[in-house]
C-alpha cells in the first residue's frame, strides 16, 4: 500500500465534496491494469489530500523502453502485452456508467511489471482524471501526450486517452517518446 499526498490549494479544500464523489468512483474502478484505489485521507487542516493506493513494484513504460539492456532483450511479446493491457484499461474505464477519462495517459504513468518474457502494465496517476458528467471540467495533461482539442481548450473526452494512446503504441513500436520524434520530425525537415 503506497500513501500519496497531494497539496490542497483554497479552491482545492472548497471542492471537497466534489472531489470526495470522484475518489468513490475511482475507488471502485477494479481492473488488473488499474493501480487499486483503497480509499483516502483528507486532512484540511495541513491541506493535503492523501490516497492509499496499491504499492506496484516495477518501473515506467519510460524505463522499460528506454533502458538500452533492457531493449536488447525485449521481444515483440511484452511489447504487444503492454498495448494490450492498457488498452483493456481505457476500454473498461471508458464504458463503465459514467464514463472515466484518464486525462494524463503517458509513459511515466504507465508501470511495467516484468516476468519472465512476459510484461504486465498498471495505470498509474488518475490526478488528472474526471468522471464525464454534463459538468466535468477541463484537464491539463503533459503537452506532447495531450490531444489537440485539449491544448486549444476544449473538454478532455475519452477520445483524447485513445490520442495519448496512439503515442503509447507509437512509444512501443518505435522506442523514441512523443518529444523525440517531434524533434527528429523537424530535423528530417531541415
Amino acid at each position: 500500500v503506497k500513501r500519496a499526498k497531494q497539496r490542497l490549494n483554497e479552491a482545492g479544500l472548497q471542492n471537497i465534496p466534489q472531489l470526495g464523489n470522484e475518489l468513490r468512483i475511482l475507488r471502485h474502478l477494479r481492473h488488473p491494469n488499474i493501480v487499486a484505489t483503497h480509499g483516502a485521507i483528507v486532512e484540511p487542516a495541513e491541506q493535503q489530500l492523501s490516497l492509499i493506493l496499491e504499492f506496484v513494484e516495477g518501473v515506467t513504460l519510460t524505463e522499460f523502453m528506454l533502458s538500452g539492456a533492457q531493449m536488447k532483450r525485449n521481444s515483440l511479446l511484452p511489447r504487444f502485452q503492454v498495448m494490450v493491457g492498457v488498452c483493456r484499461a481505457l476500454l473498461y474505464m471508458h464504458t463503465r456508467r459514467p464514463r472515466v477519462v484518464h486525462g494524463d495517459l503517458k509513459s511515466g504513468n504507465i508501470m511495467v511489471q516484468v516476468s519472465g518474457h512476459s510484461a504486465s502494465p498498471k495505470l498509474l496517476d488518475f490526478g488528472l482524471s474526471r468522471v464525464l458528467t454534463r459538468h466535468a471540467r477541463r484537464l491539463g495533461g503533459t503537452l506532447a501526450w495531450t490531444a489537440p482539442e485539449v491544448l486549444r481548450g476544449r473538454p478532455a473526452k475519452c477520445s483524447s486517452d485513445v490520442y495519448s494512446f496512439g503515442h503509447v503504441v507509437a512509444l512501443l513500436a518505435t522506442g523514441n517518446l512523443p518529444e523525440q520524434r517531434v524533434t527528429n520530425a523537424m530535423s528530417f525537415r531541415h
